[in-house]
């Protein structure tokens, strides 16, 4: 984890408990301002990218766990739920999406007594990265999120769009710089509308990409009239519902990486083509060149057995998503472990009862993350 990014605030380092009581309440006032910075995004569109991937100048999350902040992941539960904001998790959500077995370490190694994973699958892969944990698959806290647009809205998008081709090109992260020939992709992408007789292409741009002033520069730059957008930023409470109704609009879904994105499409059915692309290269941002992970990812990444198995299955474009596909979709999206709003509040209430119970973290600690 790049360092700069996550920090324990120094309320950790407190020792009187009513200084820390008084310190957290003053945390959770900030994270209201933050909820609040995010929630005056609700009324972007979808195309208003510079604006959606814009950061706080900081961000506290009053947490257990930090990771359960990303991608609004807690916010789309509470609200699943219908939990105030202030209600503090009492387990861990894994943030993004598992196919191989693979320990996270900051989600793995946290004081809290239970996981919520993403199948029967992931469950079996890694419950014995937390020994001290019981997890729980539940599906993508995705499939929990709302709808960005009214279907007034999404039905007059849809009309505008038209049959839309939707692109996710792989995106860079916290630790890892990605570059890869877009316009040799852009022509790919331009001669599947016309082979398909799309009416319409969608590029979906990471907030991080777009703060780097690459991607949506470079497709700006040519004469095609796309259709830019984005989710918003890591910690958007909103991002979720964003990418939801992105996707929904699609008839096609399109990338040349496996990303979560990727998983998301096959969980509401819609066909995916992954593009093969030598051209993808990674750098390893500054402070991260002793982090075995990042040494050779690339080579690492693509010739993982079930990576191998994603471009062989989705290899090609297509309007319906093939019984391949749908094999993948069952095996790895936890389409059955789905929960509806009382199976999950007894999860909920039964890490209250464990944590109540255990010897688990009897405080919070905030996180302030910094950029």
């Amino acid at each position: 984890m790049n360092n700069n990014i996550f920090k324990y605030h120094w309320y950790s380092l407190l020792k009187n408990n009513k200084k820390k009581e008084k310190y957290y309440d003053r945390i959770v006032v900030d994270y209201d301002y933050i909820l609040n910075f995010f929630d005056k995004k609700a009324k972007l569109d979808l195309t208003d990218i510079e604006k959606l991937a814009e950061r706080p100048f900081r961000f506290y999350t009053s947490e257990l766990f930090y990771f359960t902040d990303c991608y609004g992941n807690n916010y789309t539960l509470k609200k699943y739920l219908t939990l105030p904001n202030s209600y503090q998790f009492k387990l861990v959500i894994q943030h993004a999406t598992n196919f191989r077995d693979r320990k996270v370490d900051q989600e793995f190694d946290q004081n809290l007594p239970i996981i919520l994973t993403n199948s029967t699958l992931t469950k079996k892969l890694l419950s014995k990265y937390a020994p001290q944990a019981e997890l729980i698959p539940i599906s993508y806290p995705f499939l929990y999120a709302s709808d960005y647009f009214s279907k007034e809205k999404f039905l007059k998008e849809k009309q505008r769009l038209g049959k839309n081709l939707l692109f996710f090109p792989i995106h860079s992260d916290c630790n890892l710089s990605i570059s890869f020939n877009l316009q040799y992709l852009l022509e790919k992408l331009e001669k599947i509308k016309e082979d398909y007789h799309f009416d319409s292409i969608t590029i979906c741009c990471y907030w991080l990409d777009i703060l780097n002033n690459s991607i949506h520069q470079i497709c700006k730059n040519f004469s095609h009239n796309y259709n830019i957008v984005c989710a918003g930023h890591l910690m958007d409470i909103n991002f979720l519902p964003r990418l939801k109704t992105i996707i929904n609009l699609s008839d096609l879904v399109v990338s040349n990486f496996p990303g979560s994105y990727l998983f998301y499409s096959m969980a509401l059915n819609k066909p995916f083509y992954l593009m093969e692309d030598d051209s993808i290269q990674n750098t390893i941002k500054p402070g991260n060149e002793h982090v075995k992970e990042f040494q050779d990812w690339k080579e690492k990444l693509f010739s993982l057995p079930e990576v191998k198995e994603f471009f062989e299955v989705l290899n090609e474009p297509r309007l319906t998503a093939s019984d391949k596909q749908i094999e993948l979709r069952d095996r790895y999206c936890g389409l059955d472990s789905f929960k509806n709003p009382q199976e999950l509040r007894e999860i909920i209430d039964y890490s209250e009862e464990l944590y109540k119970n255990g010897n688990y973290k009897k405080y919070a600690l905030p996180t302030e993350i910094y950029w």
